[in-house]
């Protein structure tokens, strides 16, 4: 075969042009399936990676830019779906994808899924706010349904490492991604609805991780098993950005794992907040009867009138019935606040759901017999200090010029006369009688 002076001849590089051409024009942006190999990240920061079915391989690139849009993390294995536009590289003659958009196959019809199993429990009304099972008043025992080695167990139980209420935590660990995850999360919670002790509140939690990796908690088993649920759910799935049909399903939905143990901390803090406001008003109502009686006790010595040595007896014995008074109300209040706080420990030992009004009443009805007590005691020392100040009343000597008495003094040096021979015939004298005085003047001595 000879060459004939008329055929072209391409060079390499005017060749590797015109297939370019060909290459990129001949299509658009197209989509394109495959698994993910040789993945790599470089400095730059771009994305590099092969694309590959059964029997064939593609380059492919993503710059840095893009990427923003990916909700996932690329590794080796990866079933994506990608977007792109065909490129050929021609320092090496190797034609390359240059994409704009990747997304873990199926995505799309999980996301149809999803939306479409939301929808009908929507409609059968499993999401009414109305079938929502409120936290009962104290969390104490708390079941929990994660995988036992992730790092969302590790953050819950370092929440409540710093529970001021002792709380018992009971750990179903089941697997939170994969093939069967979605039955053994349905399981874990059916099976603490049944155990004879069942916790106050479950929480079903699972870290952070693509759509993917979620969809456990996507599933219509695990819907209807929290449906089911007679025990409230936490459900901590996630990010904050992150939203499943367990959220949905759930009670209560937090934004992630810690948050809620938070929240089962925040339920158990109002309680021990409401129960110190309640101890706080009766002090203070206490208090007030105290400075009443005081304020009482005040008055009453100020009125009383006899020898500087009884008023200084009385005024001491007032002091002792005031400490002995303010000792027994702290007694009190401290022996009832002892009390109240153990009513609340055993309190937290039952289950709040089925016995919250019962126990609000054996509260109620301690501090009514709380407040009988005071009563009564402030009236046995209001009964002693009547005794005392009729004893005082019966000492004094104006008590003795009422019975018909009377004391005589010496004009002259205002002397008390005790004896005939102080004065002299012709003198004149001053008799105190109970009302008024009298001066008089001595006609007649007898001595």
């Amino acid at each position: 075969m000879h060459l004939s002076d008329n055929q072209k001849i391409y060079t390499v590089s005017s060749l590797t042009n015109e297939i370019k051409a060909v290459l990129e024009n001949s299509w658009d942006y197209i989509w394109i399936k495959g698994e993910i190999s040789t993945f790599r990240r470089p400095s730059s920061g771009h994305w590099y990676f092969t694309l590959k079915d059964k029997s064939a391989i593609i380059k492919v690139v993503m710059f840095k830019m893009q990427q923003r849009f990916i909700n996932f993390k690329p590794s080796d294995g990866k079933e994506v779906v990608i977007r792109g536009r065909l490129n050929l590289y021609e320092p090496r003659g190797e034609y390359q994808l240059i994409i704009d958009y990747m997304e873990i196959s199926g995505a799309g019809e999980r996301q149809k899924a999803f939306e479409e199993l939301k929808k009908k429990l929507a409609n059968e009304g499993i999401f009414d706010q109305d079938k929502k099972i409120p936290l009962p008043i104290v969390c104490q025992r708390i079941g929990i349904v994660t995988s036992g080695t992730g790092a969302a167990i590790q953050d819950i139980l370092k929440i409540f490492n710093g529970s001021q209420i002792p709380l018992n935590q009971y750990i179903l660990p089941v697997r939170v991604q994969g093939e069967h995850a979605a039955s053994e999360i349905a399981d874990a919670v059916t099976r603490f609805n049944n155990i004879k002790q069942a916790p106050d509140v479950i929480i079903v939690a699972r870290g952070g991780g693509s759509s993917e990796d979620l969809w456990a908690f996507n599933e219509e088993i695990v819907a209807r098993a929290m449906s089911a649920s007679k025990i409230p759910i936490i459900s901590a799935v996630g990010h904050e950005t992150d939203f499943t049909i367990s959220d949905f399903t759930a009670d209560l939905r937090a934004p992630t794992p810690t948050a809620g143990a938070g929240l089962i901390l925040q339920q158990n803090q109002y309680f021990v907040d409401k129960l110190d406001s309640l101890m706080n008003r009766i002090k203070i109502a206490i208090k007030r009867k105290i400075e009443q009686r005081r304020e009482n006790i005040l008055s009453l010595g100020a009125r009383l009138r006899g020898p500087s040595h009884l008023a200084d007896t009385i005024r001491l014995r007032l002091q002792e019935f005031e400490n002995r008074l303010i000792n027994l109300m702290t007694y009190n209040v401290e022996r009832k606040h002892t009390h109240i706080k153990h009513l609340g420990e055993k309190l937290s030992r039952l289950n709040p759901a089925f016995k919250t009004s019962g126990i609000r009443q054996k509260i109620e009805n301690h501090l009514i017999r709380i407040a009988a007590a005071i009563k009564n005691c402030i009236g046995k020392d209001r009964a002693a200090l009547t005794m005392t100040i009729s004893r005082l009343e019966s000492l004094s000597p104006l008590a003795v010029l009422a019975r018909g008495y009377n004391i005589a003094y010496r004009i002259k040096d205002n002397n008390v006369i005790k004896d005939a021979k102080q004065v002299e015939k012709g003198e004149q004298i001053r008799l105190m009688l109970y009302k008024g005085e009298l001066t008089c003047k001595v006609i007649k001595q007898t001595r």
